[in-house]
């Protein structure tokens, strides 16, 4: 059963940044942190549907979390579901969320894959 998978498009470790050179940002190890202190990160993420993801403790996403970061978060398609402490929001292709560092886990209750992009800005914990 297929995983979330996540690509790092690009990642800048300071703000501002530079532009400086020809490398590629992203030719570095899956970054453990969503995003370097003071820098972003680019990143596009695959969520197949819930039904064939593998259970919690094989491999699937850590469910409700929280990280020191402001997210813009793009569907860019399939369908996903923002789940709060509060409430959720299910997103579709163009729809886009703000993430400003509160609880949150990610659902694909649909058929297909869900394919998102996340931008990622460091920022100080609530």
């Amino acid at each position: 059963m297929p995983a979330i998978a996540g690509t790092l498009v690009w990642l800048t470790d300071q703000t501002p940044a530079s532009n400086e050179g020809n490398e590629d940002a992203a030719d570095r190890p899956f970054p453990e942190s969503p995003a370097p202190a003071n820098g972003t990160a680019f990143y596009v993420f695959e969520y197949p549907p819930k039904s064939s993801q593998p259970a919690e403790g094989e491999g699937a996403f850590a469910g409700m979390h929280t990280t020191n970061t402001v997210d813009y978060i793009i569907l860019l398609s399939g369908q996903i579901t923002c789940i709060l402490e509060d409430g959720e929001a299910t997103l579709n292709p163009g729809d886009v969320l703000v993430d400003r560092g509160v609880a949150h886990a990610w659902e694909n209750r649909g058929t297909e894959p869900a394919i998102m992009a996340s931008i990622v800005i460091d920022a100080k914990p609530l």
